[in-house]
């Protein structure tokens, strides 16, 4: 199986910090495999999630997915990456197929929130 998203020496430091989030962090996730990020509160899973779905571009390293650099990924590869983060957003009339169909309108600039 060919890997769906490959992380390779992947650092990654927020603006005005000192300490790095991850530094030369590996990853290799195989199409059709089912992976749990565990880890105690800002250990840095939200924001490989986030690198992994092309919202954060990395201080160093590379992050692919589907082959291609997350940099640039066409939309119609990043419609097939679902992103929905734990705390609960959800609009409590909405499916969850609305829900994500909601936020990738958003993440496209399509809709405009307040």
């Amino acid at each position: 199986m060919s890997a769906a998203v490959a992380v390779e020496d992947l650092a990654f430091t927020y603006p005005g910090e000192h300490h790095p989030v991850f530094d030369g962090l590996d990853i290799t996730i195989k199409s059709g495999e089912r992976v749990a990020l565990l880890g105690p509160n800002g250990s840095g899973k939200t924001t490989l999630l986030r690198h992994i779905a092309g919202l954060y571009l990395p201080s160093a390293g590379s992050c692919r997915t589907f082959g291609t650099p997350v940099a640039e990924l066409a939309e119609a590869q990043l419609a097939r990456i679902g992103f929905v983060q734990q705390e609960e957003r959800f609009l409590h009339w909405m499916s969850v197929e609305e829900h994500l169909g909601h936020v990738a309108r958003v993440l496209r600039g399509q809709v405009v929130t307040a």
